[in-house]
């Protein structure tokens, strides 16, 4: 039940996040592509986490464009909590707050390169957007350590049988990324009639975004 709602949640959130960066058509569209995606149907019927990670990531994106853009100390308070949230459902999360962080670094060196050259903005708004970022991934870490505090002689347990069992075994076939390869390969040698629709459909819309990207 938690997979299913988060990942009906995933729906709106990318909804969200995409009224915030492209076009109020492209938004809708995108979040019907994205119900219909057989990845995410499949994810949100597995009871691993994986949506509500999605969910949170989601959130965590708009929490940071919307940061950055409005400098209001409520938005980070918001990342922070979905920060560590992401985190708390899987570590893995800490990819994407690696990525926020290195987005903000590209844009707060163009911020800084334009204000040199333009001489239009005084020294005290550069350090708020500068430091406000950066307590708030201070804090949404210092969250995450929190929550994970009680559970860690439970992670080290884990991890160390989980790695004496890979010793021990040999790799499954279908985690060799060649396998993925042939088998994606070998579908499309006999496609159906959904395929040829699909197919230059979804070439379609790479092209329409790629051209759109350019601009």
């Amino acid at each position: 039940m938690p997979a299913v709602m988060f990942g009906v949640a995933s729906v709106a959130a990318l909804w969200w996040l995409a009224m915030n960066v492209v076009t109020r058509w492209e938004a809708p569209l995108s979040s019907l592509l994205f119900a219909v995606s057989y990845h995410h149907i499949w994810f949100s019927q597995n009871a691993r986490g994986y949506t509500g990670l999605l969910f949170f990531s989601l959130l965590a994106t708009l929490f940071f464009l919307k940061g950055v853009e409005w400098r209001s100390l409520g938005w980070w308070l918001a990342y922070d909590l979905v920060f560590a949230a992401a985190m708390y459902i899987h570590p893995s999360a800490v990819f994407l707050f690696v990525a926020h962080a290195l987005v903000y670094a590209v844009y707060r060196g163009r911020i800084r390169k334009d204000t040199r050259a333009s001489n239009k903005q005084n020294t005290s708004y550069g350090v708020r957007v500068l430091w406000e970022p950066f307590f708030a991934f201070l804090l949404g870490a210092a969250l995450t350590a929190i929550l994970y505090s009680v559970l860690v002689p439970q992670m080290i347990e884990a991890f160390t049988a989980t790695s004496a069992m890979k010793a021990k075994s040999t790799v499954n076939e279908w985690k060799n990324p060649i396998w993925t390869l042939l088998e994606v390969a070998n579908n499309f040698r006999h496609p159906g009639w959904a395929s040829c629709i699909a197919i230059p459909v979804a070439g379609g819309l790479g092209i329409v975004g790629f051209v759109h990207l350019l601009k």
